[in-house]
This record gives C-alpha cells, structure tokens and sequence, in this order.
C-alpha cells in the first residue's frame, strides 16, 4: 500500500470519528420485570451466588 493511500484512508478515519464524537451508544436489556431474558442477563452479569466445584480461587500451592 502506498503512503498516499494510507494517509487518504486515515483521513477518512479520523473525519469519520469528528462526526460521530457527539453521539451516544445506550445499552441495556429490553424485558418485563422478572422475565426470563432479566433472569439470564442478571445471572451473566452477576452469577448466581454459587462458586464452581472446582474454583481455582480455592486451590492452595
């Protein structure tokens, strides 16, 4: 690739990113209070309060 190019397509790059600076991104889960999409999302953010059997977090040296 030529460093003409290279430069050409950064400049795009970084026009591209100015424009979008102000935007925002919202992210969450869409569901009723207690539904099962809620149960499954909470279990992957927070686990379910158990360790697993075999947790390395007991293994002594």
């Amino acid at each position: 690739m030529e460093v003409e190019q290279i430069l050409a397509d950064f400049e795009r790059t970084q026009t591209a990113c100015r424009e979008m600076e102000h935007n925002k991104i919202l992210v969450g889960i869409v569901g009723d209070v207690g539904s099962d999409v809620i149960k499954i999302a909470h279990g992957h953010e927070y686990g379910d309060g158990r360790l697993p059997e075999r947790s390395f977090f007991f293994v002594r040296f």
